[in-house]
């Protein structure tokens, strides 16, 4: 047995040796390979921008330049309940989700309809949207300044729409950048 295993070739032996280091090398290159294709998907999944909330008056998207707002039918705005007569200021916003949407506003009250305008989904302060929907935000026109916001909050992206009476006029646009 020892003249069986003293007889074998030199180079069969380091054959073996040869094959063994290949083999660990191969599986160390896929594994990092492997590693490092987890690493890069997964941080394009991360990296990546959620879709963006869009909120529109009139057709324009809203930006941090103010827009000026007018009130389609001022009769339509005056309540009939009050004892002295209030005019209520109506904004009408497009607004395009993506996802869980919650809409809050500060002062006023909001009518929710669907993104056709058709049908009345909900009338308050708060909504949890998760397809486009198009608002009316009504508030008082006391004809002194004042200030309301509304947060548009989804997954990954956060909005305020900021509402303003000031110089006589109506204004609306995008809080920041």
């Amino acid at each position: 047995m020892v003249r069986a295993i003293s007889e074998i070739d030199d180079d069969l032996i380091s054959d073996v040796h040869t094959v063994e280091e290949n083999r660990v090398v191969l599986w160390k290159k896929l594994g990092t390979l492997a590693a490092g294709l987890v690493l890069i998907i997964s941080a394009g999944f991360l990296f990546t921008p959620g879709a963006e909330i869009t909120v529109s008056v009139f057709g324009q998207k809203l930006t941090a330049q103010p827009v000026m707002v007018e009130q389609a039918d001022q009769g339509a705005g005056i309540r009939a309940y009050s004892l002295e007569p209030v005019t209520v200021f109506t904004v009408p916003l497009e607004v395009k989700v993506s996802g869980h949407t919650a809409i809050k506003i500060s002062g006023g009250s909001m009518q929710v309809f669907d993104s056709e305008g058709s049908s009345l989904l909900y009338e308050g302060e708060a909504f949890d949207a998760e397809e486009d929907v198009r608002i009316f935000w009504n508030v008082e026109d006391a004809g002194t300044p004042v200030r309301y916001e509304m947060s548009v909050e989804g997954k990954k992206t956060a909005d305020t729409v900021i509402l303003t009476w000031e110089d006589g006029e109506w204004k609306i646009r995008r809080a920041g950048s």
